[in-house]
């Protein structure tokens, strides 16, 4: 299941006409007639206002990955702004570039594209004899714990302790030359060994350590993995490691910006920092709505209980990627506390926020919650939302759920039309019963075949030959 979360302006006609033409471009490139409708399609989309589609953050759903989102993510794209009458022309060479998998991707007039840039040299710190205030690094190297004694070659202790002054002699050299990659790489190092030290030890070596890391310094590093995404797990490993100065600085690059992209792993960072959970609260309160919608996502992957009211309160604001990001949350949240909330989001006025609130509440797996679940299923229209909501019900393992999804197989339509469900839906209540594949669903099935009418019952019978 897909969600769209990344049209700024939420202009989804552009989105959705832009990832038609390029899907239509990668897996049928010589459908002409197929391609000039699709290609008129989005002219017409952006004869309104100007859009700015985003590569977003990957949701906990499985998203399809020929979708648009997928192919900015795939493209190195950070975000696209296409102005108000973009021509075909150039519509068609970005649908292009978007398509093949090595065209550059380049702007034009009306198309503005950002990319994730190349690596390139950051500029050097200031040459002085005196560190200035937004550089600076101490003097010599990260001191050798006392009692690692002069150097002999068959101790294990001096060994290591050679081995610290090596490693420090080359952070210090790597920071003083700009060489961000070999700095981490020596961080990283470093860090490895504190363990090694005997325990009375430790605290005064990593605090000389920790010397090394002056807010720039972070701000270099996480420069480098943003470009170089080989070199994030070695970040996150320093900057879990040096704690909540580091997560202060990675929460700065998030605020900074509406995309996520290629900040995912800044997330992935801070959603296993429960303990700057102090540090995200305020972002759930900021007016500008990027910086809720990402500590919603924060706290939501921290599952920190005392947000709850807080993400509550965002279900009622004005944009809707917000509420989106605050539904979700909820549903990562281990806590009772949040199931009134998720239960009220099933009668909300948006089809995506029910679809998001009946997944969160069946993936909580409790049969308490099945007769919600089937009281708003019996009232939802849209059909998206009505099969997410039946998946939500089918997963939760309980006498209760499976009773109301035989419920709903077996109501036929009357001979006058009076009543009941089409054949259709039955048949695909039988399909998430197969899916879920739990004791409750087969039971499920088994009254099915005995109860139903031919083509529910044959497809039931089916299910429980392939199980």
């Amino acid at each position: 299941m897909t969600f769209d979360l990344f049209d700024s302006t939420g202009s989804s006609s552009v989105h959705d006409s832009l990832e038609r033409l390029v899907t239509l471009l990668r897996r049928a490139p010589n459908d002409m007639p197929g391609r000039e409708a699709a290609l008129a399609a989005l002219v017409t989309a952006t004869t309104g206002a100007a859009t700015v589609l985003e590569a977003g953050v990957e949701n906990s759903f499985e998203t399809d990955q020929q979708d648009l989102k997928s192919r900015l993510l795939a493209r190195r794209v950070d975000q696209i702004r296409i102005d108000q009458g973009a021509g075909s022309d150039e519509l068609l060479r970005l649908a292009s570039a978007l398509a093949d998998d090595i065209a550059p991707l380049e702007s034009s007039p009306a198309i503005k594209v950002e990319l994730v840039p190349n690596l390139q040299p950051p500029p050097p710190p200031p040459v002085s004899n005196r560190p200035s205030d937004a550089y600076r690094t101490p003097r010599g190297s990260p001191a050798v714990p006392d009692g690692m004694g002069p150097p002999r070659r068959e101790s294990t202790s001096n060994n290591l302790a050679e081995t610290i002054a090596r490693l420090s002699a080359s952070l210090s050299d790597g920071l003083q030359r700009a060489a961000w990659r070999a700095a981490l790489h020596d961080l990283q190092g470093l860090i490895r060994l504190v363990p090694a030290l005997p325990e009375n030890q430790r605290r005064g070596f990593a605090i000389s350590v920790r010397l090394y890391l002056t807010r720039s310094v972070f701000q270099y590093f996480i420069d480098l993995a943003l470009r170089t995404p080989e070199e994030q797990p070695r970040l996150v490993e320093v900057l879990r490691w040096t704690g909540l100065d580091a997560a202060d600085v990675a929460l700065d690059v998030i605020r900074g910006s509406e995309a996520v992209g290629t900040r995912e792993f800044l997330f992935v960072l801070l959603g296993e920092m429960p303990e700057a959970a102090t540090l995200v609260m305020p972002m759930l309160t900021s007016p500008r709505w990027h910086e809720a919608r990402h500590g919603a996502d924060l706290v939501g992957r921290m599952g920190y209980v005392p947000s709850v009211p807080a993400l509550r309160a965002l279900l009622d604001h004005a944009d809707e990627r917000v509420r989106l990001a605050a539904v979700e949350a909820l549903g990562r949240i281990p806590d009772k506390a949040v199931v009134e909330p998720l239960r009220q989001a099933l009668t909300h006025r948006s089809p995506q926020m029910r679809m998001l609130a009946g997944w969160a509440l069946g993936n909580r797996r409790s049969a308490a919650l099945a007769m919600p679940l089937l009281a708003a299923l019996e009232l939802e229209r849209d059909t998206d939302a009505w099969r997410e909501l039946l998946s939500a019900l089918s997963q939760i393992d309980s006498p209760e759920s499976a009773s109301a999804l035989v419920r709903l197989a077996l109501d036929k339509k009357t001979l006058f039309g009076r009543g009941g469900r089409p054949t259709q839906q039955r048949l695909e209540v039988v399909g998430a019963l197969s899916r879920a594949d739990t004791p409750s669903a087969r039971l499920a099935l088994q009254r099915i075949v005995h109860e139903g009418d031919a083509a529910v019952k044959a497809a039931a019978a089916d299910a429980l030959r392939l199980q």
